[in-house]
């Protein structure tokens, strides 16, 4: 039995998904968010809200399936002028201070689709990415 709420957040969710699909990627940024720079993080928390609030969502994006959950985020990236996948990527690769707030919040936000999630990491990401996030994972203990 589906219940509103469940239908509710399945609504957003497809209508985050169509949205997403109708973008054109080729138009996408290419780098990556600086590591642990305040400004960077400030742009992609404005972007959050930009994102939050275009897309309509009467839910914390934090409600949505993880796939759902990762077009967002992806989408953050994107209106911050960063990418995604190249800022996952570039922690993974880098020597990161565990203890750097701004590094921390960067970390979890990159870390988000899979956060409190029942659905296995390797249906939300490729497999470079899935190489990305445990190795950042490994690095934010």
């Amino acid at each position: 039995m589906i219940t509103f709420s469940k239908f509710s957040r399945l609504t957003c969710a497809a209508a985050l998904m169509m949205s997403i699909a109708a973008c054109d990627t080729a138009g996408l940024p290419k780098t990556a968010a600086p590591i642990g720079d305040k400004a960077a993080l400030e742009a992609l928390a404005k972007a959050y809200q930009n994102v939050q609030e275009k897309q309509q969502l009467s839910m914390s994006p934090l409600s949505l399936p993880p796939d759902a959950r990762k077009k967002f985020v992806e989408m953050v990236f994107a209106e911050g002028g960063y990418n995604y996948s190249v800022t996952l990527h570039k922690m993974a690769e880098s020597t990161l201070s565990a203890s750097d707030q701004n590094t921390k919040d960067l970390a979890e936000l990159l870390l988000m689709p899979h956060r409190s999630s029942n659905m296995a990491m390797e249906e939300i990401y490729s497999a470079d990415e899935l190489r990305d996030v445990r190795a950042l994972e490994g690095k934010m203990k």
